[in-house]
């Protein structure tokens, strides 16, 4: 809901916002496209952005490796 909140009627820059909270980046072109593909089959909902961010929390980018 904050991400709704924060970046209203704008499903680019709420996925670019998204990646820039979890990730600390913007989407390269693909993981974009993947992200607004979702958001039309699904719908730009609460339910499907906490999907979403679940997905960016347990992608390869929070994984330490030493």
């Amino acid at each position: 809901e904050r991400l709704l909140k924060e970046v209203p009627d704008d499903a680019g820059k709420q996925i670019d916002h998204a990646y820039r909270l979890t990730l600390g980046r913007l989407p390269t072109a693909k993981e974009k496209g993947i992200v607004e593909r979702t958001l039309a089959l699904q719908g730009n909902t609460p339910k499907t952005w906490t999907t979403i961010l679940h997905a960016l929390v347990c992608s390869l980018d929070f994984r330490y490796v030493e």
